[in-house]
């Protein structure tokens, strides 16, 4: 598992990310925003089998480290 460190680096790159984009999208025609949207949606689609096997270790450590009850 990632340390402390890792992690609140990773969520601040995140944030930042996400902070450009609402920039962008804040000025982009709604066309531009359906187009990203869909793409948004057609890649989580495409990936829900990693997504998915994700969760499933997530829950696994979860249980592992008496996390959930």
């Amino acid at each position: 598992m990632k340390d402390q460190t890792e992690i609140a680096a990773l969520m601040a790159e995140i944030g930042a990310r996400a902070r450009a984009a609402s920039a962008d999208l804040a000025i982009a025609d709604v066309a531009s925003k359906r187009a990203a949207l869909e793409a948004a949606a057609e890649a989580v689609w495409a990936g829900r089998g990693e997504i998915l096997a994700a969760n499933a270790r997530d829950l696994d450590y979860g249980r592992e480290g008496c996390l959930m009850r």
